[in-house]
Protein backbone atom coordinates (compact mmCIF):
# COMPACT_ATOMS: atom_id res chain seq x y z
CA UNK A 1 0.00 0.00 0.00
CA UNK A 2 0.88 3.21 -0.70
CA UNK A 3 2.11 5.93 1.79
CA UNK A 4 -0.35 8.83 3.30
CA UNK A 5 2.35 11.48 1.80
CA UNK A 6 2.72 9.37 -1.35
CA UNK A 7 -1.27 10.19 -1.86
CA UNK A 8 -0.98 13.36 -1.12
CA UNK A 9 1.52 14.01 -3.20
CA UNK A 10 -0.57 12.11 -5.86
CA UNK A 11 -3.69 14.02 -5.10
CA UNK A 12 -1.55 17.47 -5.07
CA UNK A 13 -0.23 16.29 -8.41
CA UNK A 14 -3.86 15.24 -9.36
CA UNK A 15 -5.65 18.63 -8.32
CA UNK A 16 -2.03 20.47 -10.73
CA UNK A 17 -3.55 18.10 -13.52
CA UNK A 18 -6.76 18.97 -13.10
CA UNK A 19 -5.71 22.26 -13.26
CA UNK A 20 -4.03 22.05 -16.53
CA UNK A 21 -6.84 20.54 -17.86
CA UNK A 22 -9.29 23.07 -16.59
CA UNK A 23 -6.71 25.20 -17.87
CA UNK A 24 -6.55 24.07 -21.58
CA UNK A 25 -10.23 23.30 -21.29
CA UNK A 26 -10.81 27.41 -20.94
CA UNK A 27 -8.22 27.68 -23.47
CA UNK A 28 -10.33 25.32 -25.71
CA UNK A 29 -13.85 27.05 -25.16
CA UNK A 30 -12.24 30.41 -25.76
CA UNK A 31 -11.01 29.01 -28.68
CA UNK A 32 -14.24 27.22 -30.09
CA UNK A 33 -16.05 30.12 -28.95
CA UNK A 34 -13.47 32.47 -31.17
CA UNK A 35 -14.02 30.05 -33.71
CA UNK A 36 -18.40 29.94 -33.67
CA UNK A 37 -18.04 34.01 -33.72
CA UNK A 38 -15.96 33.89 -36.54
CA UNK A 39 -17.44 31.58 -38.51
CA UNK A 40 -20.68 33.37 -37.57
CA UNK A 41 -19.08 36.51 -38.87
CA UNK A 42 -18.03 34.77 -41.99
CA UNK A 43 -21.77 33.59 -42.66
CA UNK A 44 -22.53 37.16 -42.12
CA UNK A 45 -19.80 38.35 -44.86
CA UNK A 46 -20.41 35.21 -46.99
CA UNK A 47 -24.73 36.66 -47.41
CA UNK A 48 -23.28 40.20 -47.42
CA UNK A 49 -21.07 39.01 -50.17
CA UNK A 50 -23.68 36.98 -51.97
CA UNK A 51 -26.53 39.91 -52.31
CA UNK A 52 -23.73 41.94 -53.49
CA UNK A 53 -23.31 39.58 -56.24
CA UNK A 54 -26.93 39.44 -56.91
CA UNK A 55 -26.92 43.01 -56.86
CA UNK A 56 -24.02 42.97 -59.41
CA UNK A 57 -25.82 40.30 -62.00
CA UNK A 58 -28.53 42.01 -61.50
CA UNK A 59 -27.03 45.56 -62.82
CA UNK A 60 -25.07 43.98 -65.58
CA UNK A 61 -27.92 42.40 -67.12
CA UNK A 62 -29.62 45.59 -66.70
CA UNK A 63 -26.56 47.22 -68.41
CA UNK A 64 -26.29 44.85 -70.80
CA UNK A 65 -30.28 45.17 -71.86
CA UNK A 66 -29.51 48.98 -72.02
CA UNK A 67 -26.32 48.58 -73.92
CA UNK A 68 -28.00 45.82 -76.53
CA UNK A 69 -31.05 48.16 -76.57
CA UNK A 70 -28.07 51.12 -77.26
CA UNK A 71 -26.31 49.14 -80.02
CA UNK A 72 -29.50 48.22 -81.34
CA UNK A 73 -30.72 51.50 -82.13
CA UNK A 74 -27.64 52.53 -83.56
CA UNK A 75 -27.56 50.07 -85.26
CA UNK A 76 -31.10 50.77 -87.20
CA UNK A 77 -29.99 54.60 -87.51
CA UNK A 78 -26.86 53.80 -88.88
CA UNK A 79 -29.11 51.18 -91.36
CA UNK A 80 -31.69 54.30 -92.26
CA UNK A 81 -28.37 56.79 -92.63
CA UNK A 82 -26.91 54.72 -95.39
CA UNK A 83 -30.10 53.72 -96.89
CA UNK A 84 -30.52 57.70 -97.59
CA UNK A 85 -26.94 58.00 -98.52
CA UNK A 86 -27.48 55.09 -101.12
CA UNK A 87 -30.57 56.84 -102.04
CA UNK A 88 -28.75 60.41 -102.54
CA UNK A 89 -26.04 58.34 -104.65
CA UNK A 90 -28.66 56.67 -106.78
CA UNK A 91 -30.44 60.19 -107.01
CA UNK A 92 -26.66 61.55 -108.62
CA UNK A 93 -26.24 58.46 -110.54
CA UNK A 94 -29.48 59.37 -112.11
CA UNK A 95 -28.69 62.69 -112.81
CA UNK A 96 -25.09 62.09 -113.94
CA UNK A 97 -27.00 59.43 -116.54
CA UNK A 98 -29.09 62.10 -117.74
CA UNK A 99 -26.70 64.57 -118.11
CA UNK A 100 -24.41 62.11 -120.32
CA UNK A 101 -27.72 61.30 -122.16
CA UNK A 102 -28.15 64.88 -123.13
CA UNK A 103 -24.42 65.30 -123.66
CA UNK A 104 -24.87 62.52 -126.02
CA UNK A 105 -27.57 63.78 -127.56
CA UNK A 106 -25.75 67.22 -128.39
CA UNK A 107 -21.95 65.95 -129.05
CA UNK A 108 -24.79 64.15 -132.03
CA UNK A 109 -26.42 67.10 -132.83
CA UNK A 110 -22.96 69.46 -133.17
CA UNK A 111 -21.40 65.97 -135.10
CA UNK A 112 -25.02 66.27 -137.71
CA UNK A 113 -24.07 70.45 -137.85
CA UNK A 114 -20.77 69.52 -138.81
CA UNK A 115 -21.81 66.93 -141.08
CA UNK A 116 -24.08 70.17 -143.07
CA UNK A 117 -21.22 72.57 -142.34
CA UNK A 118 -19.02 70.41 -144.28
CA UNK A 119 -21.73 69.76 -146.74
CA UNK A 120 -21.92 72.97 -147.44
CA UNK A 121 -18.56 74.19 -147.57
CA UNK A 122 -18.47 71.74 -150.40
CA UNK A 123 -21.11 73.19 -151.97
CA UNK A 124 -19.45 76.75 -151.51
CA UNK A 125 -16.42 74.74 -153.22
CA UNK A 126 -18.31 73.93 -156.13
CA UNK A 127 -20.03 77.30 -156.16
CA UNK A 128 -16.34 78.96 -156.47
CA UNK A 129 -15.43 76.63 -159.19
CA UNK A 130 -18.06 76.88 -161.49
CA UNK A 131 -17.72 80.78 -160.81
CA UNK A 132 -14.24 80.46 -161.36
CA UNK A 133 -15.07 78.00 -164.82
CA UNK A 134 -17.21 81.05 -165.78
CA UNK A 135 -15.07 83.71 -165.19
CA UNK A 136 -12.60 81.84 -167.14
CA UNK A 137 -15.13 81.61 -170.27
CA UNK A 138 -15.60 85.29 -170.06
CA UNK A 139 -11.83 86.55 -169.88
CA UNK A 140 -11.63 84.15 -172.76
CA UNK A 141 -14.31 85.60 -174.41
CA UNK A 142 -13.05 89.09 -173.63
CA UNK A 143 -9.63 88.06 -174.93
CA UNK A 144 -11.15 86.87 -178.07
CA UNK A 145 -13.18 90.08 -178.49
CA UNK A 146 -10.38 92.15 -177.65
CA UNK A 147 -8.33 90.59 -180.50
CA UNK A 148 -11.02 90.31 -183.23
CA UNK A 149 -11.27 93.98 -181.92
CA UNK A 150 -7.54 94.54 -182.67
CA UNK A 151 -7.34 92.45 -186.20
CA UNK A 152 -10.11 94.99 -187.43
CA UNK A 153 -8.62 98.08 -186.00
CA UNK A 154 -4.92 96.81 -187.68
CA UNK A 155 -7.14 96.22 -191.19
CA UNK A 156 -8.92 99.15 -190.92
CA UNK A 157 -5.44 100.55 -190.90
CA UNK A 158 -4.71 98.74 -193.51
CA UNK A 159 -7.09 99.61 -195.76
Amino acid sequence: MTSPDDLDARFNDFGGRISIVERDLTVTRQAAEKADTNARQANINAKRSNDRVKRLRVELREFRTTNNMMINTLREDMIDGFARIDARFAAVDARFAAVDARLDENFTKIDQNFATIEQNFAAVDRSFTAIRGVLDATAAGQAEITRLIGHLIAQSENN
